[in-house]
């Protein structure tokens, strides 16, 4: 049973790793595109769109899906009644943003959004349908299905967006790519599954899921609102132009923050469902996750900063380098979430979504107070205060931690060290370079990429010889020039 697990465990994280990675890639490579063909208003105009989009497709799922994966006895009834339920909440959702939509649009000053809101949310009743074999994979943690899935949709929505905005239809190309890529994965989804609703329908199994799944359903509405909303507050109070400059910041810092935070989302959930009852055992796996993770991601984000203006001129041109503070400011406010939600999957795991529930809550506090606070002062300042909040949200994600897995507060900070010294002197030195050398834009990112790659490779290699030793060998089976490294 160990080594089954341990296995699961593995090919989870490595196909949650190349899902996540392709995804970004190709909606990066899709970005650049789309950055080039239309207006930062655009993307303004977008990102207010999908803030409805988001807290619907939140409503439908109602947190089910983890309910259903942490499920120890499970039949087509529990199936059919989730389904059932998620489709008919998804259609009234859809029926009550299609007429609220002028009075959306009102609110924005933005009359095109009627049309795009009334388009753009058919994509709500769409993931009701593929909601329950999306859980089914999960459950069996076939994040292999998964991957393919999402990155076969991924691909179909980009081609479609781009194809669109090649034919100057401006914001709809957007419209179009979030459309065909719903439509394709519930497609393939079905394909994968062949699941249908066999089972009855049953009010009584909704009432018994619902005392967990409704405070998961809660915090993922908290956090779907409070990470848009700085998108609601450019687009009520600010021009299209700004929100859009703030929305591809943003985007962009999620390419590479958030992307290791959403490997662990899916993969620890069902791997730590699975390990509830062993303590110890749950302990020793989360503190190595952590120790690993930290060593790459840390690094990572604090590069990203130092050549964000280089990267973001090269990558956009210089028309969004307004969103350059933006990009650094949202990178350092998610450096800490792949532990925070890693932390909380745990307390998940353990039934505790109540705890999860009030961690949420005291950040989206702490970030309101912070906002309405520095609100007069600008978008910087508010930037500021939602990076304080969301940093200390995870010391006391720790101290919860600690209660259920016996993981003391210095343990736990302990895993994080060595990835924070290796981001100083990395990130540092990429900072440096920009300081001293006034080169060229495509030169500069290079010298700065190059130097501190270098060092990260030096430090890792010296001071982590078995982590460095084991991703050769686990790389090595798809790149056979470092399979010759390791060996």
């Amino acid at each position: 049973m160990g080594d089954s697990l341990k296995q699961k465990m593995i090919s989870a994280v490595a196909w949650s790793t190349i899902e996540k990675f392709g995804q970004q890639v190709l909606q990066f490579l899709a970005g650049l595109v789309f950055a080039r063909l239309l207006m930062p208003e655009d993307f303004g105009v977008m990102g207010i769109i999908m803030i409805f989009v988001a807290v619907s497709l939140v409503l439908v799922e109602s947190g089910f899906g983890q309910a259903l994966i942490r499920k120890t006895d499970i039949d087509s009834n529990d199936y059919t009644s989730v389904y059932y339920f998620n489709l008919a909440t998804a259609v009234a959702v859809y029926l009550v943003l299609f007429f609220l939509a002028p009075l959306i649009a009102d609110f924005f000053h933005q009359d095109s959004l009627v049309a795009l809101i009334r388009v753009m949310s058919l994509v709500i009743i769409v993931n009701a349908f593929y909601l329950i074999p999306y859980a089914q994979l999960g459950r069996a943690m076939d994040f292999k299905t998964i991957s393919k899935v999402n990155i076969i949709a991924i691909t179909g929505g980009a081609v479609a967006g781009i194809t669109v905005a090649f034919l100057d239809f401006g914001v709809w190309s957007l419209v179009v790519q979030q459309s065909v890529y719903h439509l394709l994965k519930m497609m393939l989804l079905h394909l994968s599954v062949q699941w249908q609703p066999t089972g009855k329908f049953s009010f009584s199994i909704i009432r018994n899921l619902w005392d967990y799944s409704l405070k998961i359903l809660f915090t993922s509405l908290v956090n779907v609102l409070f990470n848009n909303l700085f998108v609601i507050i450019l687009g009520r109070s600010y021009s299209k132009a700004e929100a859009g400059q703030f929305s591809q910041g943003n985007k962009l810092s999620e390419t590479f923050s958030y992307t290791f935070q959403s490997i662990f989302a899916g993969s620890t959930f069902a791997l730590f469902s699975q390990l509830q009852h062993d303590i110890p055992r749950f302990g020793r796996i989360l503190g190595e996750m952590h120790r690993r993770t930290a060593l790459v991601t840390i690094p990572v984000v604090s590069i990203l900063i130092a050549v964000a203006s280089p990267l973001i001129t090269l990558l956009w041109t210089d028309k969004f380098q307004p969103a350059v503070i933006y990009f650094q400011m949202m990178s350092i406010a998610s450096v800490l979430a792949p532990f925070y939600t890693m932390n909380l999957n745990a307390l998940n795991a353990k039934g505790k979504s109540g705890q999860t529930m009030a961690i949420e809550l005291f950040k989206k506090v702490l970030i309101a107070a912070g906002i309405v606070l520095l609100y007069r002062q600008g978008i910087v300042y508010m930037l500021l205060a939602f990076t304080i909040g969301s940093l200390l949200a995870y010391p006391v994600s720790v101290y919860f931690v600690k209660k259920e897995l016996r993981l003391s507060f210095r343990q736990q900070i302990g895993f994080l060290l060595p990835g924070i010294a290796t981001a100083i002197v990395t990130g540092g030195a990429a900072a440096l370079i920009r300081l001293l050398l006034p080169l060229p834009t495509v030169a500069l990112l290079a010298v700065q990429g190059s130097v501190a790659m270098a060092l990260y490779l030096i430090i890792v290699r010296l001071f982590f010889r078995s982590l460095f030793d084991k991703f050769l060998t686990f790389a090595g089976n798809y790149i056979p020039v470092l399979k010759k490294l390791a060996s």
